[in-house]
């Protein structure tokens, strides 16, 4: 198997894991938005969906690192193999693609007059490197560990308004989106194929002929 290939098959991966953790931040919102609790008590749903945020967040850092270090790009195998932090990767992955964040774009492209399709990028309401940052270190770090006060003090329906602002701009942002791992070299994603279900990738290089 090629690197190109390995680099494929484990972003695939990582993709079709962040499925799995969405649906069950969807579950568990779903139940607490219905007065429930997919666990029996809300404080431990609450925490539950900032555990599978906080996963989420990793697996788009190891999913780009291992296409980056694959494709070629001087990556420290130590860092590769042995750094969690998702916004220390994100920020290291920034200093040598500045591009290498998802970029989100519409599911279906556009056929022009000449037969060309033309992908069509979404400019808002997407999770943000910013958002990224925000959600990791204070949002998730915040419930994830034991408090000295009380956590949920001021009541659950804030951060459940907040968990569903960053669950609706994650999923935005990576429901179809594009890996750009050099000019010429990129990734399209679909989290889910509408034949097939599964996690849809296609390997898209520039051939010097004009974009579609």
């Amino acid at each position: 198997m090629s690197n190109v290939d390995t680099a494929i098959s484990k972003y695939r991966a990582y993709m079709k894991e962040i499925r799995y953790r969405t649906d069950v931040i969807n579950r568990a919102i779903s139940s607490l938005q219905g007065g429930g609790a997919l666990t029996g008590f809300r404080e431990s749903d609450i925490e539950l969906i900032y555990l599978q945020f906080r996963h989420c967040l990793e697996l788009m850092m190891f999913a780009s690192l291992s296409a980056h270090y694959a494709h070629g790009y001087d990556l420290s195998k130590k860092l590769v193999d042995k750094e969690y932090n998702a916004t220390r990767l994100l920020r290291f992955l920034k200093t040598k693609n500045p591009k290498f964040y998802p970029r989100p774009v519409e599911s279906k492209d556009k056929e022009d007059a000449e037969g060309m399709f033309h992908t069509t990028p979404i400019t808002a309401n997407f999770l943000t490197q910013e958002d990224f940052c925000n959600l990791y270190d204070k949002s998730c770090g915040k419930l994830l560990h034991a408090q000295r006060k009380p956590k949920f003090a001021s009541g659950h329906d804030k951060m459940v308004e907040e968990a569903v602002y960053y669950r609706d701009r994650m999923m935005k942002l990576l429901n179809c989106h594009w890996i750009e791992l050099n000019k010429d070299f990129s990734f399209r994603v679909i989290m889910r194929d509408i034949k097939t279900g599964e996690v849809g990738l296609n390997v898209m290089q520039n051939t010097g002929k004009r974009k579609g």
